[in-house]
């Protein structure tokens, strides 16, 4: 592993633990929210928009386990970044969707719901995808955008998480 990766270690052990914690939270909120609320039309509007949270925060638990496996390279860093950032943007499709659904049967969504569950979220797939493109010729450009998308992902599922439980 080069130079460069080393440097970014403590950044993606530190992210990972991070996400894994928030994770757990989630699953907590999530269970206690469905617990109280009881509807079957609320604990379905729950898995839609917790789902996407726990995807995301497990999004930067692997980043963080790839950049951290010992014999990792750059062309296979690269390729498993670009895949999470392929697949990404696929669920990201059906996540748009998932808003819409539950807009027109239980309760209305409003245009910032699609932005900060789904818009915002694919930029950050973009990235992840695009520094995975960039990575086999490793640049401290691929390392700053994956970051970037790290660290998006880590506060979009924060703030997802605290609108949803507000």
């Amino acid at each position: 592993m080069n130079e460069a990766f080393r440097a970014w270690q403590n950044f993606y052990l530190f992210t990972g633990a991070t996400a894994a914690t928030l994770t757990g939270l989630v699953f907590v909120a999530a269970s206690l929210g469905a617990n109280l609320m009881g509807s079957t039309k609320v604990t379905g509007g729950l898995r839609t928009f917790v789902t996407p949270t726990v995807i995301h925060f497990t999004t930067v638990l692997l980043a963080a386990m790839f950049f951290t496996i010992p014999t990792q390279t750059c062309a296979s860093l690269g390729l498993l970044l670009a895949c999470c950032g392929t697949a990404g943007l696929g669920y990201e499709g059906s996540v748009a969707v998932g808003p819409w659904r539950h807009h027109r049967q239980v309760f209305s969504v409003k245009a910032e719901d699609w932005l900060w569950r789904a818009g915002l979220p694919a930029s950050g797939y973009v990235l992840l995808l695009w520094a995975g493109i960039r990575l086999p010729r490793p640049t401290s450009r691929a390392l700053d955008l994956l970051a970037i998308a790290i660290i998006a992902f880590v506060l979009l599922g924060i703030r997802n998480t605290w609108d949803l439980v507000l």
